[in-house]
């Protein structure tokens, strides 16, 4: 992709998440992800990551992050929300194909105790 359509395409996936936001009906949620706490944590774990998405990292792919994943989720135990041993950096393709994957029951069981396996 050259320069000039790596720019439009950065500006339309920004307004694609403005657009997501916008229209979410979780305030707690968004709250929760602008919070401090969460802020700090995210960057740990960022960090902690190496800045890269651990699932393209187990495959010997390196490809940048931009989510940090709780692998319980929120809605099933918001107790695990800062806690580090629940999170995992991951890329956006990933990330989808692992929400996707939550979907199924087991399979949902099975990419928990891989996810969990690839944190340090």
């Amino acid at each position: 992709m050259c320069e000039a359509c790596a720019v439009v395409a950065e500006e339309r996936r920004k307004q694609r998440h403005r657009d997501y936001k916008a229209k979410r009906t979780d305030t707690d949620n968004q709250k929760f992800y602008s919070s401090k706490p969460w802020l700090i944590t995210r960057a740990g774990i960022k960090d902690r990551d190496n800045g890269l998405c651990q699932l393209c990292w187990s495959e010997n792919k390196v490809k940048p992050m931009n989510t940090v994943h709780h692998i319980i989720p929120l809605e099933e135990n918001n107790r695990l929300a800062l806690v580090r041993s629940n999170l995992i950096s991951l890329c956006e393709k990933c990330h989808q194909k692992v929400h996707k994957l939550y979907d199924v029951r087991t399979e949902k069981f099975n990419i928990q105790k891989k996810l969990r396996s690839l944190i340090g």
